[in-house]
């Protein structure tokens, strides 16, 4: 009301017309914004006085402060976004230089989002990325700061710090944070980070300490996710180096750099091979010959897992019709890595069926593997583009069982031939009476939904000898075979012989007894 009072006197003093807002409190308990034009008329005769217009500009200050909000927070979680962000931080950095305190930036990124929004949709997606916000914003106190840059990469300002330590003790509460599953709908969701951090004196401009922080959250994921890592000097070089394998990647294809190799499934009892799975290779230039551990992620993370997972089904299936030809006596099946990304591809059927169709092999001489982890609960779209792929007549394995917990109904719900128990099953089942009994339970429930199973990671004669002894009838693993090229495959079949690991095996188990 001061104010009120200012403004009209100073109408009075001085002639012309002063413009001015102001706030009052209404009798409904909430503000009304004014703005009043005060047009000093007491020079004229008519009038003698200060001709007073108020309007109510109360929705339009809305709509002002909605916008300036919206300008600078995240309109999905409600944290500042990258603007105001950005904003802060320099004027952290400027008051660092001024008092040589430390500030700190910690970069979180989300562990296998994408597998997540890829397999239970955006929607559940934005979900999720707005709970783990308000997460964080719960971590944090009143003098920090909390951005959400984009996607599920977030920042964390502290302008505060007992010590240079205090940024990785704020990343060890953030991470305890998302240890508890979310509850999104129906579902119960886990998801952990990586986080890096980086520190500055104010020595270092905003690029270079959201650049580190950044490098540092790579390296957090390159260390095995769920891990906080603080910027050091050399980090910069591993990223550099990582990019440039993403570019040498993209060119990888091209020129025609990946190789296959197969490793045989065999049946227990005599050690014939009843197919192979095809396992892709990167025969680099320079680097020498990389393993799938070494770019399968990086294919994920840019895209180029699809035209990859393309020419590997065209290269297996090319192989296998081959043998369909030459050895046709022995049935043998191909078995065919395939990522989420692909299924979630709706064209993927079709790429499945111009494979089949280019290389003449039988439908049903194609397994396609998906890794159990990766398989959401009742993901109609998930298990329509399933249904779509049976429908061609080919079969559908679950690989790593027994890792992702499925539940009998979801096994029930997905329409699967074959289940490959996880070689942390059979590690040690030679001497260990509770992996015994689970993988009993393994062979009986794919016994009684019909399907058959696959022991993996085989590597040890008394391994085999135990599996025989609980009737599983098919294994992989190092004892048979290793990953071989396709002319020694050929080989292997050309002689028509079992594989010598697994008759070794038998010819043991027999003379022992």
């Amino acid at each position: 009301m001061e104010a009120l009072e200012s403004q009209f006197a100073a109408a009075t003093n001085r002639p012309g017309t002063i413009t001015f807002t102001a706030r009052f409190h209404h009798a409904d308990g909430g503000w009304r914004h004014l703005e009043a034009i005060a047009e000093n008329r007491l020079a004229d005769p008519a009038i003698e006085g200060v001709v007073l217009s108020m309007r109510d500009i109360s929705e339009r200050k809305r709509l002002e402060d909605e916008l300036r909000h919206q300008a600078f927070h995240d309109s999905l979680t409600g944290l500042a976004n990258r603007a105001l962000f950005e904003n802060r931080l320099a004027y952290a950095l400027a008051g660092a230089r001024r008092h040589g305190r430390p500030v700190a930036v910690l970069f979180l990124d989300l562990d296998d989002f994408k597998t997540i929004n890829d397999s239970l949709g955006h929607s559940t997606g934005d979900e999720l990325v707005r709970a783990v916000a308000m997460r964080i914003a719960e971590v944090l106190r009143v003098t920090d700061t909390a951005a959400r840059l984009g996607g599920d990469e977030f920042a964390v300002l502290l302008e505060i710090m007992d010590d240079e330590l205090e940024g990785e003790r704020i990343a060890g509460r953030l991470l305890e944070a998302l240890e508890p599953p979310f509850q999104i709908d129906d579902l119960e969701l886990r998801i952990g980070a990586s986080i890096g951090v980086a520190v500055s004196d104010g020595s270092a401009t905003l690029d270079e300490l959201l650049r580190n922080a950044d490098t540092a959250m790579y390296a957090a994921k390159e260390a095995g996710k769920g891990t906080i890592q603080t910027f050091a000097d050399g980090m910069h070089k591993r990223v550099l180096e990582r990019l440039e394998l993403i570019g040498e990647l993209q060119r990888a294809l091209e020129r025609d750099e990946f190789e296959l190799d197969y490793q045989p499934i065999v049946e227990l009892q005599h050690g014939h091979a009843i197919g192979c799975e095809a396992l892709v290779r990167w025969a680099h230039p320079t680097r020498g010959r990389l393993s799938p551990a070494q770019f399968i992620g990086l294919a994920e993370e840019t895209g180029l897992i699809i035209p990859l997972g393309m020419w590997i089904l065209n290269r297996a299936c090319a192989e296998a019709a081959s043998w369909q030809r030459d050895f046709p006596d022995r049935n043998l099946s191909i078995n065919v890595n395939v990522s989420t990304r692909q299924l979630h591809d709706a064209s993927f059927p079709d790429t499945v069926t111009d494979a089949l169709r280019a290389s003449g092999l039988a439908a049903e001489r194609l397994v396609l593997e998906i890794t159990e982890s990766l398989l959401p609960d009742d993901n109609d779209e998930i298990i329509g583009q399933l249904a779509r792929l049976k429908a061609l007549g080919l079969r559908i394995a679950i690989d790593d069982f027994g890792t992702g917990y499925s539940a009998l109904s979801r096994l029930q719900a997905y329409p699967v031939d074959i289940l490959k128990i996880d070689r942390s099953f059979i590690d040690g089942i030679e001497d260990d009476p509770g992996k015994v009994q689970l993988v009993r339970g393994i062979l009986n429930l794919g016994d009684s939904l019909h399907m058959s199973v696959v022991a993996e990671g085989v590597e040890q004669p008394e391994q085999a000898r135990q599996l025989r002894h609980i009737h599983s009838q098919l294994g992989q693993g190092f004892l048979f075979s290793r990953p071989i090229a396709p002319e020694q495959l050929r080989a292997l079949l050309t002689t028509g012989r079992s594989l010598p690991s697994a008759v070794e095996a038998i010819a043991d188990e027999k003379a022992a007894a």
